[in-house]
């Protein structure tokens, strides 16, 4: 095997290994039965260590495409031939959301299935129902398949899926949409969350509102509710406005979720109670952003009971740009964040790393886009 030498720097080395000598196998050039040459031999021609070659070496033998006996050396297994490995040469990408249902969701899988379906992989697509533990399932379901990658809107959860950093430590290529894990070095593509928030408040201060209110769920390892938070506080700040915590309601206790319309009358109806104490308490306010588009529209439709007059003296932002935010009255000014594009853009890095193992990790955030309507206006009528 005439093989090009590779990094010994790099962290996936072995894994690199393993698949130059797989592509070898798969393509008939050593024939089932075959002596591999000594770990010495292989280090040489590879230019790593054998270190190295005994990781990849024992990869493969797991995988089944190698025997390795004691004392007599490494052969090609009998399996190549018979057809049980073909498996491997279907290119396997896998999806996991938190559900099938929604337009959020289904604009960014429909992204990441055009791409796919264009390369020629197969995709396979898993919905949690905001489940962890499903999502867990899952993730281990897709180690013992040998996936050759996983795109994956991650469920919602206080921490982080430990599974997700196995399938990180046995080297399958991950990436993240529309939010990722902060602290795990792996490939994501999100909407710029911070600085759609930070124009967007930006142009409530153009309005002239000075007393902005943020209204938001509790705190959780989400890095786009973090980013949309910082986007607001930075914005107040860098317009030398003072920031009132009497107007951050920052602990909404909100169990909804963005990816349906359809939501349970009883906790719209909870949230609505807890938004109506809160704009009770805050008559300077004349300005709201909530962080996604479902607190939005309840805000919008609370105020109206408080007795203040939405696009009047009360301006409402939200974030998502769901279709029936368009029809609401009045009309929800927000932040619209390009879905289809996250997923065609996670799908083309998918590729990119299954087919070139040393580039690296991808972390894109894209731009959103704010949609004016009726529900803010000038803080003067």
């Amino acid at each position: 095997m005439n093989m090009p030498r590779l990094d010994e720097k790099n962290k996936m080395l072995h894994s690199q290994v393993a698949k130059r000598i797989r592509e070898q196998l798969e393509s008939g050039a050593i024939g089932a039965g075959e002596k591999l040459e000594t770990e010495n031999g292989l280090a040489r021609k590879f230019g790593v260590s054998r270190p190295t070659i005994r990781q990849a070496l024992s990869e493969l033998q797991q995988e089944g495409y190698i025997d390795r006996i004691h004392g007599k050396g490494t052969f090609v297994s009998g399996k190549i031939n018979s057809g049980e490995l073909n498996h491997r040469q279907e290119k396997n990408i896998y999806m996991i959301v938190p559900h099938f249902s929604g337009n959020f969701i289904g604009r960014i899988a429909a992204g990441v299935q055009e791409v796919i379906l264009e390369r020629g992989y197969h995709l396979t697509l898993y919905a949690t129902n905001d489940q962890i533990e499903k999502e867990q399932a899952f993730i281990k379901e897709l180690i013992a398949r040998r996936a050759d990658g996983l795109i994956i809107h991650h469920t919602k959860a206080h921490y982080y899926n430990p599974a997700i950093f196995e399938l990180y430590q046995k080297n399958i290529p991950i990436v993240m949409t529309g939010r990722y894990y902060r602290y795990l070095d792996t490939s994501f593509v999100v909407a710029d969350n911070y600085r759609g928030t930070y124009e967007a408040i930006s142009y409530l201060i153009g309005l002239g509102h000075r007393h902005i209110g943020l209204v938001c769920k509790k705190p959780t390892i989400e890095t786009s509710q973090e980013d949309r938070i910082r986007g607001f506080l930075d914005a107040l700040s860098d317009h030398n406005i003072v920031i009132q915590r009497n107007l951050l309601f920052t602990d909404l206790n909100d169990e909804r979720s963005v990816y349906f319309v359809e939501q349970d009358e009883n906790l719209e109806k909870r949230v609505q109670e807890q938004l109506k104490k809160f704009i009770e308490s805050s008559p300077e306010m004349t300005a709201v952003f909530a962080s996604n588009g479902l607190i939005a529209a309840s805000i919008i439709k609370t105020a109206k009971q408080c007795g203040r007059s939405v696009g009047s003296d009360l301006s409402v932002l939200g974030f998502d740009n769901d279709s029936f935010f368009a029809s609401l009255d009045p009309a929800l000014t927000t932040i619209d964040w390009p879905t289809f594009e996250i997923g065609r853009r996670a799908a083309q890095i998918m590729i990119e790393q299954i087919e070139n193992p040393g580039i690296g990790t991808r972390k894109e955030y894209l731009p959103t886009k704010l949609i004016i309507r009726e529900s803010c206006a000038n803080v003067n009528g």
